[in-house]
């Protein structure tokens, strides 16, 4: 059994309670509100800004040049793409009393920042491959897989978009073989830790709504 094969079927439980959230669920089908939509991008910003250097980062330790040039394209698309996302919603979905959610940063994502944080210091490249695959594929999951409504608004349809689609799947697919050439052993507490940190990612965002 291959390694992400291995790493999906031993966390089937924890993947499905990521995958089939009741926030991506309630954006699949237009039903999330503005004032959680806000607050998750708000704070998904932070979060993909410090992914994004960590690209960056590990880039440079490409084992292969093939993976080090596929790195490389997808900082430029990330930053451009996906950045412009957060802004154009936040735009779209901004009240007053949400404002303090650019700054603000709540507990569940700062202990997932925190883990982002000590990467460097703490995750070699095949671990940190781990970490970004299976970040990268719960999304492709649940874009690709949950019951999306018709004629979605673009703050909606736009986030769905760029997880599921060609482009994604292809670099989902690139960050999957680099996982399978890892011993299983060497990465699954870092598969199971990052599944976690998406759950409560996800849960911080609904509670501060609240």
């Amino acid at each position: 059994m291959s390694t992400t094969n291995r790493l999906l079927e031993e966390n089937e439980e924890l993947v499905s309670l990521v995958t089939q959230h009741i926030l991506p669920k309630q954006l699949c089908d237009g039903t999330l509100s503005d004032d959680v939509l806000y607050i998750y991008c708000a704070q998904d910003k932070m979060f993909f800004i410090l992914t994004l250097r960590l690209i960056v980062f590990y880039t440079s330790k490409a084992p292969t040049e093939k993976a080090l040039l596929r790195l490389c394209k997808q900082v430029g698309f990330l930053a451009n793409d996906e950045n412009d996302y957060f802004d154009r919603c936040l735009k779209l979905t901004e009240k007053a009393s949400l404002k303090r959610f650019e700054k603000e940063v709540l507990p569940k994502v700062q202990k997932y920042l925190d883990f982002l944080e000590s990467m460097p210091d703490s995750l070699d490249y095949d671990q940190w491959v781990t970490h970004l695959w299976c970040a990268e594929h719960v999304y492709s999951r649940w874009a690709h897989d949950l019951p999306r409504a018709k004629n979605l608004e673009w703050k909606h349809q736009e986030w769905i978009r760029l997880h599921d689609g060609d482009h994604f799947e292809e670099w989902c697919n690139f960050l999957a073989a680099e996982v399978d050439k890892v011993d299983y052993t060497h990465v699954n507490k870092v598969f199971k830790a990052t599944l976690e940190l998406e759950k409560d990612f996800f849960d911080g965002c609904l509670q501060a709504a609240k």
